[in-house]
């Protein structure tokens, strides 16, 4: 036993030695997906590791990966190195299974420098339908009135029965420009449109939904195209300029892609959203929580044009559930949704920024790592609010403009009393402070938005808040830098517009 003993100590010695000689220690893997320990990982994922930026290229090259399952059986699988990526992405041949650990050794010519492993669960995409953000609220019904002005323009523009009928008012020399839009409806049986409008109402495009489909969030991407969310086919389409489909996108690993958000960049990836339900013992987490609570985390992807996996980042591996925001997520339910995320960018140096709706927290994300670098509102807020005593809460449509300056849609679910406004701070990491520099909102007839809008801003043109549902039925407003009403925009015949 002791001559065992001195041998394996010499062979970690001299395994050691020729990790120092080649000048790799573990420090040099900084990233691994799955997570070193984690456990909710679906059979069809991919095993990804990320090096440090100081390592050159040709260092991946003389990588492999080793990964077995308890009986030490390897795994057959494809190797993969990203192009421009300090990465090589492990392929299995097989889904893995169910129930079982994984041991993973990152080697470097044939001898390893790094191992850890990774729990697989069942893939539960199927387990439950995602909470759906429309709320059973009561809608107010047509006057005959309304009925005759949404008839009337209709038939002046031509438009098939179902398209929605606009109002444009308080027009004040609005900016150059169009407005995308999303008819949605808590009716399944109404029309629903994707739609661009110019600043006189005009629609110089629209496209109705296929019976049976539902589709939102049509979005102009940094590469000149358009996307839009089918849910059915849980993808986004992208459009060319004759609007006609050219690609499509959706999440990999097992997972269905979320509609929140995509963000399609120049270099020919994209990042989504995944919702992830899961089933957890809450009753181990709070007072009253159920054994077999249907728990929905939130997962970010990054994807390369040959559908590498480049970055998968999980809320379990680092929120806790207890994190949700408790004025929106009871925690004792038979459902929880404690993240909900709902939009994501990426900003100066190519980190991501997430918005996460029940958490009502703004979470920036190291992508070199999956390290959280700050939490910004909700629960575990690490800045000073400046200017603004109100606070975000249930907020969407976080967007990076530059000069560490962000603009997000805040819904205000959570203050009485209840009214949304669209909102611009700028971030001070050495104060820890969130200046507000301008709040645009509706406070003289209080829209109030209890989900979904938006709001987007440049800093040479108009701020354009789209409120989506509220009483009012306000559409969109669109300001000047002073807060001054260009246009406004409302619904005449769909009280539930979004």
């Amino acid at each position: 036993m002791k001559k065992f003993i001195l041998l394996a100590l010499l062979l970690t010695v001299h395994l050691a030695l020729s990790a120092q000689e080649l000048g790799i220690t573990k420090e040099d893997v900084i990233y691994t997906n799955p997570q070193k320990g984690s456990t909710y990982n679906n059979p069809e994922t991919t095993i990804t590791i990320g090096f440090s930026e100081s390592r050159e290229a040709d260092l991946r090259q003389h990588c492999s990966l080793s990964i077995t399952n308890p009986e030490a059986l390897e795994l057959d699988g494809e190797l993969v190195f990203p192009e421009k990526q300090n990465l090589l992405v492990f392929k299995p041949s097989e889904k893995l299974i169910p129930f079982t650990t994984y041991n993973v050794e990152v080697l470097y010519e044939g001898q390893p420098i790094y191992h850890f492993n990774f729990f697989v669960d069942r893939n539960t995409r199927d387990l439950v339908q995602k909470e759906s953000e429309l709320l059973n609220l009561p809608l107010a019904p047509l006057s005959e009135m309304d009925k005759t002005v949404a008839d009337n323009y209709r038939a002046s523009l031509n438009l098939p029965d179902g398209f929605p009928a606009f109002n444009i008012f308080n027009s004040n020399h609005p900016d150059n420009g169009y407005y995308f839009l999303n008819r949605m409806s808590q009716d399944l049986e109404t029309k629903e449109f994707l739609i661009i409008l110019d600043t006189l109402g005009f629609p110089l495009f629209y496209k109705e939904i296929d019976n049976g489909h539902r589709a939102y969030n049509l979005m102009l991407q940094e590469t000149g195209y358009l996307t839009y969310w089918d849910q059915t086919d849980t993808v986004f389409h992208e459009m060319d300029s004759a609007y006609q489909i050219i690609n499509s996108y959706g999440a990999q690993n097992g997972y269905v892609a979320d509609g929140h958000d995509l963000q399609l960049l120049n270099d020919g990836t994209f990042w989504l959203m995944i919702y992830d339900a899961r089933i957890v013992d809450m009753s181990q987490i709070v007072p009253g929580g159920q054994p077999n609570a249907v728990v929905t985390g939130l997962i970010i992807q990054h994807i390369d044009e040959e559908d590498n996996v480049l970055f998968e980042w999980k809320s379990w591996d680092h929120f806790e559930i207890t994190d949700a925001d408790p004025e929106l997520v009871v925690l004792t339910a038979a459902g929880i949704d404690y993240v909900h995320g709902n939009a994501l960018d990426v900003d100066f140096d190519g980190n991501i920024v997430i918005s996460s709706r029940n958490m009502s927290e703004i979470t920036r994300i190291d992508v070199s790592n999956g390290d959280i670098i700050w939490r910004w509102g909700g629960s575990q807020n690490q800045f000073a609010f400046v200017n603004d005593t109100t606070v975000f809460s249930g907020q969407h449509n976080i967007r990076y403009l530059g000069d560490n300056v962000y603009s997000l849609y805040d819904n205000g679910n959570t203050r009485l009393p209840r009214f949304s406004r669209g909102l611009r701070y700028k971030i001070n990491t050495d104060e820890m402070t969130a200046t507000l520099l301008t709040d645009f909102n509706h406070i003289d007839s209080a829209v109030f938005s209890p989900f979904m809008g938006s709001f987007f801003s440049t800093e040479n043109s108009g701020r354009v808040a789209g409120w989506s549902f509220n009483y009012q039925r306000y559409m969109l407003t669109e300001y000047d830098s002073l807060g001054n009403i260009l246009l406004e925009m409302r619904s005449v015949d769909t009280a539930g517009f979004m």
